[in-house]
């Protein structure tokens, strides 16, 4: 298990430490959790649960293809952890935590659920570090204007995507029966 700790944290070193040639796989996992959100807007339109066929909802599989990849590198990313507790309390790791299985279940039961889809929107946070990761940010006073911006616009969409679940879902204690019909983007 050694052995592969380490050839795994090789790996996630090598992508993270040298040219932004070989960067590819952080930009890749950034493009594909905008990729799962952008899937997430077009769902949202949907109700919150609903039932559906795996063969015939597109972006049901394409989100499907995108949580696999997810769940890989999160597999990675715990195997190269030098701490294996804190690696559960990192924004990403979270993230994944409770967008990943829904994907999961709503394929083997048939219903999909929007759930905490919502929350791939924190991954825009890392906004910043892609562009340095690009070389398109030199300037200390460009990062932290894309970072403060990337950060107002991640918790937007974030808590946009909350008010979205809560108010259509309903209140527990009038047994869900009061929800409201409200698109996401109303609900920004």
């Amino acid at each position: 298990f050694n052995e592969c700790s380490n050839w795994v944290k090789e790996i996630i070193l090598f992508c993270l430490e040298t040219p932004p040639d070989s960067r590819s796989l952080v930009v890749l996992v950034f493009a594909l959790s905008i990729g799962a959100l952008v899937i997430y807007f077009i769902d949202s339109s949907d109700p919150i649960e609903s039932c559906q066929n795996f063969y015939q909802d597109f972006t049901l599989q394409i989100d499907m293809a995108f949580n696999v990849f997810f769940l890989l590198y999160f597999g990675l990313r715990f195997i190269a952890a030098n701490d294996k507790l804190w690696f559960w309390l990192e924004v990403n790791s979270v993230v994944d935590f409770f967008t990943v299985p829904p994907v999961f279940v709503s394929v083997y039961l048939n219903r999909s659920w929007l759930g905490l889809r919502f929350l791939r929107a924190l991954r825009l946070i890392q906004f910043s570090e892609i562009l340095q990761f690009l070389n398109i940010l030199k300037t200390s006073n460009s990062i932290k204007l894309v970072n403060l911006c990337s950060i107002f616009i991640s918790t937007w969409l974030t808590a946009a995507g909350f008010i979205h679940l809560v108010e259509n879902s309903g209140d527990p204690w009038e047994n869900f029966q009061n929800s409201q019909t409200l698109s996401y983007w109303e609900c920004v």
